[in-house]
């Protein structure tokens, strides 16, 4: 696997104008290679048909994924920080090296940014000429970071193996001035305990005679084993160069009796790898066909309120009413406010509560609702909301030294995580349309008296007090409720993390 995404990374390598790479570039490199690699179904792997991407995420391959290729130099543009005014003086478009598509729903690319060196979120990316210009500036971003020339890999102690040195160093460790044709080459390896191996398999073996007898694998590879096919051991090797810097080994002679046994051995253990193999991959695929077909098992896009209403019609106002009634009213997320108490300011600042429609692949009707915080980018920067979250790579590396391990491991789902996080700042809520008739229905008493008439439309304002999905702040209020209460039963933070 590693030396796969090697020869992927080296070939993307050969394949753009860049010689220096910079760290963080370089890194991108082998996620991009990563990225593309879990992108494309193999012969061998678990499905005919899916990516080992798709059927982890369930999201597939289009266009707009192969439209840019790693190291083509692009004009990333992202969306103005506000949607009801566009006109600040903050940089929309910038001069990137396109790294790879960032797997959202949402679309996107992750690109390496020349004027802060970071690799950052794009929506929208234009192909712009790569010119001697950004050449250079990429190789002096390079040399400022004492980056070396050419692709070169490293182990976690930062050595380079002998594979991956240039081809004319390679050359110079890979041959041996020294070398001696006439010198007797000795055979690698212990024989006493490889005998010992194989005359205890010939007496734990109840049936072997019939197997030296009914195996014709066994007797093929005994005919081609004759004394006058056996290779001299002794005779002089010709000088001809290596390809690789594993030290090849001469396999050893044993009696026709231990040969049988060894063949007889190893083809049962590939036959009960193959079958456990094919057990797993049928617990994993119980029916392929329906998992591929997945819009047959009734499983649809996401839909917007209005849209969503006439496609699922009664069932989905059902699933909105529930909802709302189990979240927003139930966990006493929000507090509304009367009608003559509504200011000029609540108004303004408040956000629209939005909710989409999704039909699941088990037939139900399911709503999500969230705020749309977009408009509290205008006075919450980035690093007053940002939270630490698992980056998708390294979630993937722990659940493979999971597997690989053996471990067991247990999940826990926290019911509407963020509304258990107490709102810290005064964060106004705007519902309108059938959202208001639905917490009408719910708390008449309670909702009714706050209901206000603007324009023919029916609008209630109410004030968050727990963190709502959609706020900037939401995912940095529950992360600290939740480290703090890990913290208060004994657990200590990764110094990794």
């Amino acid at each position: 696997c590693i030396r796969h995404v090697k020869e992927r990374c080296r070939c993307a390598y050969v394949g753009i104008p860049f010689k220096h790479l910079p760290k963080k570039l370089g890194v991108e490199l082998v996620n991009a290679m990563v990225y593309w690699i879990n992108s494309v179904p193999r012969q061998d792997g678990v499905h005919p048909v899916l990516s080992p991407r798709t059927i982890m995420t369930g999201q597939q391959l289009t266009a707009k994924h192969v439209e840019f290729q790693f190291g083509d130099f692009v004009e990333a543009t992202q969306p103005p920080r506000s949607q009801t005014t566009g006109n600040s003086m903050d940089e929309r478009t910038s001069d990137a090296i396109y790294c790879f598509p960032s797997g959202s729903t949402q679309g996107g690319y992750w690109v390496y940014k020349l004027s802060t060196n970071q690799v950052v979120h794009r929506n929208q990316a234009a192909l712009a000429h790569t010119s001697e210009t950004i050449i250079q500036r990429v190789k002096d971003i390079a040399n400022m970071e004492s980056a070396p020339e050419g692709l070169i890999f490293g182990d976690r102690n930062n050595d380079t193996t002998i594979l991956d040195l240039e081809e004319e160093d390679a050359l110079e460790e890979l041959f041996d001035e020294d070398y001696d044709d006439d010198q007797e080459t000795e055979l690698e390896g212990d024989h006493e305990v490889e005998e010992e191996f194989f005359h205890d398999a010939i007496e734990h073996e109840d049936n072997a005679p019939d197997t030296i007898i009914d195996n014709p694998v066994a007797k093929a590879d005994e005919d081609e084993y004759t004394e006058e096919e056996e290779p001299d051991i002794n005779e002089p090797m010709e000088e001809e160069p290596r390809r690789s810097a594993r030290s090849s080994r001469v396999p050893p002679r044993y009696p026709d009796e231990e040969r049988v046994i060894h063949n007889h051995v190893y083809f049962q253990a590939v036959d009960e790898y193959k079958e456990s193999r094919a057990g797993a991959l049928n617990q994993v695929f119980q029916d392929p066909g329906q998992y591929h077909n997945i819009e047959a098992t009734l499983s649809s896009k996401q839909y917007g309120l209005k849209a969503g209403l006439k496609v699922f019609k009664s069932k989905g106002l059902d699933a909105i009413s529930s909802e709302i009634e189990d979240n927003l009213h139930g966990r006493g997320v929000i507090e509304p406010a009367p009608a003559n108490e509504v200011t000029g300011k609540i108004r303004k600042t408040s956000l629209p509560y939005l909710m989409f429609l999704k039909q699941k692949r088990c037939g139900k009707i399911k709503a999500r609702g969230c705020a749309d915080g977009r408009k509290q980018r205008e006075f919450i920067s980035k690093e007053e909301a940002s939270s630490p979250t698992v980056a998708t790579h390294a979630l993937m590396a722990t659940c493979l030294i999971d597997a690989i391990e053996g471990r067991y491991v247990a999940t826990a789902d926290i019911p509407g995580a963020f509304l258990q996080a107490d709102m810290d700042e005064d964060v106004w809520i705007k519902f309108e349309g059938e959202m208001v008739d639905i917490l009408v229905s719910i708390d008449e008493d309670l909702y009714g008296p706050c209901v206000c008439q603007y324009k023919n439309k029916r609008f209630l304002y109410a004030k968050a007090k727990k963190a709502i999905y959609g706020c900037l702040r939401s995912a940095l209020l529950f992360y600290q409720l939740f480290t703090g209460e890990l913290k208060q039963w004994g657990f200590k933070m990764n110094p990794y993390d």
